[in-house]
């Protein structure tokens, strides 16, 4: 952090400091803006996105910002950049093809609508730091090799989740510990809890998480739901599963074959039609 530090505040000295766009107004986004415009050298907070532009001028005016616009088209974006002004937008499309931005950091939690940002970001040249761990879960290493192809950075930031935690690792290996487990429970690692403490969680959420009667026949008629061909299609791959697995084990004297063939077994059991309990052939399957 210290090479990061200097870093910044070269450019602060310099008189080029790292031109910043906010993706999303929410949150998390209010208190990353009062970071960089009241805390932080180098940096410069040079545009906000929102769907809802009042909640981008609402960030604005959290984080300090006064000389804010809302300009309508490129020409008038990159216009007002130049002058020194905070642009307020809800096309996010304007802040990635601006000359007058450096890096865009996604902070909306959507995956599609992310990725459409992120390709426009690149093509014109863009960093994206993520603040958006669902778009980096599901598609992050396509994005990264898009990223690498335009020559621009694509990356999770320290600040968010995923980042602390691999800071949290690197200092326990640096403790010369072997870390067996990452993960983030948050507030539910709770070792008293009880019915009584859950009650009023189980009463907002509906009478399916006070009774466990009502659950388990909700799973009940969903398991009746289940077409019979499906099942035997189901059945038909774990068969075929355990036999290459069990040829596999006359070679290699493992106990996969063991296991799969448990949850084969388990497959047919419950395939095996009983009354009123298997469903008809047609039945539409909604499980």
């Amino acid at each position: 952090m210290i090479i990061v530090d200097n870093a910044l505040r070269a450019r602060e000295t310099e008189g080029r400091p790292m031109r910043v766009a906010l993706i999303g107004a929410g949150f998390m986004s209010h208190g990353l803006a009062n970071h960089i415009v009241n805390t932080t050298q180098g940096m410069r907070l040079v545009g906000v996105y929102n769907r809802n532009p009042q909640r981008a001028f609402d960030l604005c005016k959290y984080a300090g910002l006064r000389d804010v616009v809302s300009p309508s088209s490129q020409a008038e974006v990159d216009a007002a950049l130049r002058a020194g002004k905070t642009i307020v937008t809800g096309d996010p499309f304007l802040l990635a093809r601006s000359a007058g931005v450096d890096v865009l950091v996604d902070i909306t939690g959507s995956v599609e609508f992310g990725a459409r940002v992120a390709f426009e970001a690149f093509r014109h040249g863009k960093d994206i730091v993520l603040m958006n761990a669902e778009i980096d879960a599901t598609i992050g290493p396509i994005l990264h090799v898009y990223a690498e192809k335009h020559g621009v950075i694509f990356s999770a930031c320290d600040g968010d989740e995923p980042g602390v935690q691999i800071n949290l690792y690197r200092w326990v290996k640096g403790l010369g510990l072997t870390p067996r487990v990452i993960g983030n429970v948050k507030g539910l690692q709770d070792p008293y809890r009880n019915p009584t403490t859950q009650k009023g969680w189980a009463g907002r959420w509906g009478p399916e998480c006070r009774d466990g009667h009502l659950v388990r026949r909700r799973i009940e008629d969903q398991l009746r739901a289940i077409d019979r061909c499906q099942c035997d299609r189901l059945q038909g791959a774990f068969t075929r599963h355990v036999a290459r697995t069990e040829v596999r084990s006359q070679y290699h004297g493992d106990s996969r074959a063991v296991r799969s063939g448990g949850a084969a077994c388990a497959l047919r059991r419950h395939s095996a039609r009983r009354p009123g309990t298997a469903g008809r052939r047609g039945e539409r399957c909604d499980a």
